[in-house]
């Protein structure tokens, strides 16, 4: 089990755009929400604002309506409609980013990442605290080749910008909810009012799923190597929440300050490391057949519980 206990609030103060990233599909968007296919595509892939086409880099952007339309709401779904981008969502607490071939999976404090992620313009490259869930998103945004110059040593092999949806003038509202097996059940939504002048936004999210790849291990029930000791919860579960809160002033035409609050949290059950080599007691090498995982005799005294699992708030 790990722990991360530090809460982390982003606090971002931004003249005109934030963006840093886009994409020569991206189609732009006019004040309102319409499209509009024969304007120029501005981006500032390179700090500066260009027009798509005079950007000499490689950039791929998914657009939050994007993600809507194809239901998709983690990283590692995204990672498919982005070409050279993998995203491996092993667990929150160690997530791999991969482009192009070169992971970025350590999990070490000492060594840095490879693959510069960011959060509304708030660098979170540590694996620890890079997995954040996705819900009311602008856009992510993923540059492809090194970018040290721009983005930091982190960025050797590429980088990601996560832009969360800013509070706009009027009132608005959307709650979406679904329910499907093992108890999956996911709620999301936001609320936004304000002015052109000042507005603001707060959003959230919760899913859970209850564990499906059975652990034996401390059964009273089931003959296991811990039997009769801490019955352990059923692994590949999910229990995440995530809130945000995000104020916008635009005191003038040229000038624009976003103040965004963030919090995500898990306590997932753990995640079923098999050996194809090795069954459990009476089971089978198979992905999804029973596992039989402890927790250490020590986790309960060094890291305040004695189950697998991930404690995790950021």
């Amino acid at each position: 089990m790990f722990r991360i206990l530090p809460g982390v609030a982003a606090v971002l103060l931004a003249c005109s755009s934030s963006a840093v990233l886009a994409q020569a599909t991206a189609q732009p968007q006019l004040r309102g929400g319409e499209s509009d296919a024969s304007a120029d595509v501005i981006v500032t892939a390179q700090k500066v604002e260009q027009r798509i086409e005079d950007v000499p880099l490689t950039v791929t952007a998914v657009t939050g309506q994007r993600m809507a339309d194809l239901g998709v709401n983690s990283l590692s779904e995204v990672a498919l409609y982005v070409p050279g981008l993998r995203i491996q969502e092993q667990s929150a607490n160690n997530p791999g980013f991969v482009i192009r071939g070169i992971t970025s999976d350590n999990g070490s404090a000492q060594q840095g990442a490879r693959v510069s992620l960011f959060y509304d313009g708030v660098d979170i490259s540590r694996t620890r605290g890079a997995y954040q869930d996705l819900y009311d998103i602008e856009r992510i945004e993923v540059v492809k080749g090194p970018q040290a110059t721009l983005f930091g040593t982190a960025a050797e092999v590429g980088a990601v910008n996560i832009i969360s949806a800013r509070p706009r003038s009027g009132t608005e509202a959307n709650l979406t909810a679904s329910y499907g097996n093992y108890d999956r059940t996911q709620v999301s939504g936001y609320l936004n009012a304000g002015s052109d002048t000042l507005a603001g936004r707060l959003a959230f999210a919760y899913k859970y799923r209850n564990g499906y790849v059975r652990n034996i291990a401390g059964s009273p029930n089931v003959a296991n190597q811990n039997q009769g000791r801490v019955d352990q919860d059923d692994l590949n579960g999910q229990d995440q929440r995530g809130v945000r809160g995000s104020l916008r002033w635009r005191p003038t035409g040229r000038v624009t300050v976003d103040l965004v609050g963030t919090y995500d949290g898990q306590g997932n059950p753990g995640t079923a490391f098999k050996s194809r080599v090795f069954a459990p007691t009476g089971g089978q090498t198979g992905d999804y057949g029973r596992a039989e995982l402890s927790g250490s005799p020590f986790s309960a005294a060094v890291l305040g519980d004695s189950k697998l699992g991930l404690k995790r708030d950021v």
